[in-house]
């Protein structure tokens, strides 16, 4: 049996693009296209949060270096989970 998942996908990207999402709907209306599974769906929301994540954590490696030149000792906890 078919289901739709392009609302699943269209949700998922406008949550994690928040304001930044209307600029970018014709795209996602056009790759949701690609995603007939919940398994697909599910594989590239994981692959988005990595990218998330590997961005996120470079910028913050970035500005512990640049802190630590000016003589700012930083220590960066990151949670589990």
């Amino acid at each position: 049996m078919f289901q739709n998942y392009k609302p699943a996908f269209h949700k998922f990207s406008a949550e994690l693009l928040k304001d930044k999402y209307p600029e970018h709907a014709e795209t996602i209306e056009r790759m949701s296209h690609f995603f007939p599974t919940e398994k697909d769906v599910t594989l590239l929301s994981k692959l988005f949060v990595q990218l998330f994540e590997n961005g996120y954590l470079s910028a913050v490696e970035q500005y512990k270096q640049e802190l630590t030149k000016l003589g700012i000792s930083v220590q960066i906890k990151q949670s589990k989970g």
